[in-house]
């Protein structure tokens, strides 16, 4: 049995990071490899029961504690999956890895000596000197690297480094879909009415670097809702804890309680997908909101707060449906929207063929780069 250790942000809290987790665990049982994921994580009774596959690890935050270099020691394979080398705030371990996984690669490559990559990964953005450095550093100490976004190769080819790669999509679109009993009951409440599925991140100022942002955007996002209220049933689907507050705030300020569903309960990604496939539309800022929606055929609109939501609704092949995070492209929503009603068939079908598409370069990449590790 392979021990594959991943270092990451898995806490969860995100039904995103859940998605991938699930992905991954789908991926290597369809390819029949015998394997155990050893999950890093600050919260390890959240993922006992998770999957036989799965075995959690406690590590602390920044991922660098004496446990974390145990399994490091004793794994076959490192992966670093998600978009873990974001460099917002640099020295912020809950906002970026970079300097954990500088310190990691170094004490790999100097004792532990086990292949180590970028799997379906990113590496930015990157904000200044010092996070170029760093993720450079960490760069060449890696034995592969298989890049989810084209942003990641620009960077990579910025920053000078010249070392082979792949490129692929996120591994989340391998996450099945499930219709358990809660999602029945789901179902049942909603009924037959016309849906629209809303997810909104709380950070989105931290990414576009402005404290007043979220505040901002409210209004033209609350007026849309409210104009189409008489249209939909609005199922509220924040992919993280974090953002339930918020979205607890848009429901009371566009005056929606009557008109809607809040997903608060705790529930599987592979739940998530199968209750996106109940709704008509979906209009998501977390990207692997946006992700799901395709696994579930469900057309959607991403408004774009990181370059990863564009990134990725370019490879999908709907990126006319993808607004600017900013007042004034948010003012377009009831064009954008009424544009996505209108081809609304032809989008599924479209979703379908590109999810398809997608899932093909993933498993020519990681064959390409993962599997001779693996066998």
């Amino acid at each position: 049995m392979k021990r594959i250790c991943l270092l990451g942000s898995f806490s969860g809290r995100n039904i995103g990071d859940d998605a991938i987790l699930r992905g991954m665990i789908n991926f290597f049982n369809l390819a029949k490899i015998d394997f155990r994921l050893i999950v890093l994580t600050k919260f390890p009774k959240y993922f006992y029961g998770f999957s036989p596959n799965v075995t959690p690890a406690r590590s602390k935050v920044g991922l660098l504690s004496l446990n974390t270099f145990w399994e490091l020691f004793h794994a076959d394979i490192i992966l670093i999956p998600q978009g873990s080398l974001f460099s917002y705030k640099l020295f912020n371990p809950f906002y970026n890895r970079v300097l954990p996984y500088y310190l990691i690669t170094i004490i790999n490559s100097a004792f532990a000596k086990k292949p180590i990559g970028l799997f379906l990964g990113g590496i930015g953005p990157i904000t200044n000197k010092i996070s170029s450095f760093f993720i450079k550093k960490i760069i060449e100490k890696l034995d592969f690297l298989l890049f989810r976004d084209a942003l990641s190769i620009s960077l990579l080819q910025n920053l000078g480094v010249e070392k082979e790669y792949a490129a692929a999509s996120d591994i989340a679109l391998f996450c099945p879909r499930e219709n358990t009993e809660f999602v029945q009951k789901i179902k049942e409440q909603i009924g037959k009415r016309n849906v629209l599925g809303i997810n909104i991140c709380k950070y989105t100022s931290e990414f576009l670097h402005n404290k007043n942002t979220t505040d901002n955007l409210l209004s033209p996002l609350i007026s849309f809702l409210q104009e189409k209220k008489d249209s939909y049933y609005y199922l509220f689907m924040p992919s993280d804890i974090e953002d339930i507050n918020q979205t607890k705030m848009i429901i009371t300020e566009a005056s929606l309680k009557e008109d809607s569903y809040l997903l608060i309960e705790k529930c599987k990604p592979e739940e998530y997908i199968e209750i996106q496939s109940i709704c008509d539309f979906f209009i998501g800022t977390r990207m692997h909101s946006l992700i799901m929606s395709a696994v579930a055929g469900t057309p959607f609109i991403g408004l774009n707060y990181n370059p990863k939501v564009k990134d990725f609704m370019e490879l999908t092949a709907v990126s006319s449906y993808c607004i600017e995070y900013n007042e004034t492209a948010l003012g377009s929503l009831n064009k954008v929207f009424a544009e996505m009603v209108k081809y609304k068939s032809e989008l599924r079908d479209l979703l379908k063929q590109n999810v398809h598409k997608q899932k093909q370069a993933i498993t020519l990449g990681i064959n390409e780069k993962v599997l001779c590790y693996l066998k």
